[in-house]
Formats: C-alpha cells, sequence, structure tokens
C-alpha cells in the first residue's frame, strides 16, 4: 500500500490508524471504515477532503495529530494559501 494517499491528504504509510487497524481507504475487502474523516468524505461524495466545498473545516484538524511530520505543514500551507 505504499504511496497511497488517504482522503484526508496523509499518505497512508505514515498514518497511525493505518498502521494498527486500517487497510486503506480505497480497500474494498475493509468491512467497515474507522476513520471519521473517511466517513465525511464519502458522505459528501468527494475523494478527497480538499475536494469538499467546506474545505477546510474543523474535521481537518484530526487529520493533523496523525502525523505531524507531514499532514500539519501541508494542511497549514493549504490553510495559509
Amino acid at each position: 500500500m505504499e504511496n497511497e494517499i488517504g482522503r484526508c491528504g496523509i499518505a497512508c504509510e505514515v498514518c497511525k490508524n493505518f498502521k494498527n487497524v486500517c487497510l486503506g481507504c480505497e480497500e474494498e475487502n475493509q468491512i467497515e471504515k474507522i476513520c471519521v474523516i473517511y466517513d465525511c468524505a464519502s458522505s459528501k461524495n468527494v475523494k478527497y477532503c480538499f475536494d469538499c466545498s467546506e474545505f477546510p473545516c474543523d474535521l481537518l484538524n484530526i487529520a493533523k495529530s496523525y502525523c505531524p511530520k507531514t499532514a500539519k505543514i501541508k494542511l497549514e500551507t493549504l490553510l495559509n494559501n
């Protein structure tokens, strides 16, 4: 699953949920998704958070905590531009 990007924009290989329990956003055999960001994007019919009309939202702050080395920097860059 190397180089896969989650709906939140975080590389799956650095996400703490992926390392522990998640099979990835696109894994068809996964019985249930455990990510609130995945659930939100799916409910709004968007592939990635940045495709949503409500982007950026408070829920994305959760994503920052998953991988402070990449997600925080990328999200702050997007929010500041």
